[in-house]
């Protein structure tokens, strides 16, 4: 199967639990996952799932920076695919900004998503980890398609 890397840029631990939860049903499908929480770039060959609060105002969570700073200078990644699962509350200003950001920052890059950005909005959900488990469901289609 597939090589993963799922990159996690998480404050409170939401977004680290929607990653964990993902990392469990992808290795359960056969896929090899590295979960990724200090920002560096992977290494592996595979597609990349990022997976991302927002935090202060429309910040990018401060363990996922180093990541969106080596996409800020130039990195070009015309092989690579990925895919971006923002945490956020509409409530609040800038919106999901820190998933917006580093989406634009990837096509930036020339790196391809395997489809839009998805959002999981706090205002309208109480079960994060299950939102992001059945998009999960969908992207392991789309990759397979």
């Amino acid at each position: 199967m597939a090589r993963v890397s799922l990159l996690v840029g998480s404050v409170t631990g939401t977004a680290l639990a929607c990653a964990c939860a993902m990392q469990r049903q992808l290795n359960s499908l056969g896929f090899s996952v590295a979960l990724i929480e200090d920002g560096r770039i992977p290494e592996e060959a595979g597609p990349w799932i990022i997976c991302t609060s927002t935090t202060g105002s429309g910040d990018i969570p401060s363990n996922l920076w180093p990541f969106y700073q080596s996409l800020s200078k130039g990195l070009y990644l015309p092989e690579q695919q990925f895919a971006v699962l923002a945490l956020g509350d509409s409530a609040y200003p800038n919106f999901a900004q820190s998933g917006r950001d580093i989406y634009t920052a990837l096509i930036d890059s020339a790196a391809h998503p395997t489809e839009d950005i998805f959002i999981i909005d706090a205002l309208y959900t109480n079960d994060p980890v299950q939102e992001a488990l059945k998009w999960l469901e969908t992207w392991v289609n789309n990759i397979h398609a």
